[in-house]
């Protein structure tokens, strides 16, 4: 059945060793510093993965904060310009509200002179009147002694007393 014959069991076993020797010398020693190059090539990967992931991640960080700090500088400026556009709207009234009241001061200054004017025009034209009416009358009966003069003094004086009655 089963032989075992020593000098080839013996031959075998050291030919076995001298492979094994040669295959360890030869191609496991290299073997075994491609597996720790790749290994330590895989950390180094990794660990600048990491490094990259950390950066974008800090660079995500600032440019948020700078979306932020934009939009705060955005709402800074619509409401610095609605400051303005109110402001400038309230010149625009209170310009348009002053320029209104000289119109109405001009309007009643120019009122109040032709009033002065149509009065005046009526005492002259009463004056005249009076004096036509006190002329027939004058010639008809005894007032001879009152004068034209006399009477425009005695109207005058009037009119001094009336402006104070009339305001």
């Amino acid at each position: 059945m089963l032989e075992i014959n020593p000098p080839l069991l013996i031959s075998q076993t050291v030919t076995f060793a001298v492979m094994a020797g040669v295959v360890w010398k030869l191609s496991w020693k290299p073997l075994l510093k491609f597996i720790k190059d790749r290994q330590d090539s895989i950390h180094q990967s990794i660990e600048n993965a990491e490094k990259m992931r950390l950066a974008a991640s800090q660079l995500e960080e600032n440019y948020q904060q700078r979306i932020l700090q934009v939009e705060q500088q955005t709402k800074d400026l619509i409401a610095l310009a609605r400051l303005e556009g109110n402001r400038a709207k309230e010149e625009v009234i209170a310009a348009t509200q002053k320029e209104i009241a000289e119109m109405r001061k001009r309007a009643q200054e120019h009122l109040d002179l032709e009033r002065d004017q149509i009065i005046r025009e009526l005492r002259e034209r009463i004056v005249t009147l009076s004096m036509e009416l006190t002329t027939k009358i004058v010639e008809s009966s005894s007032l001879e002694g009152i004068s034209e003069q006399r009477f425009k003094a005695m109207l005058d004086e009037l009119e001094k007393k009336e402006p104070a009655r009339a305001n």
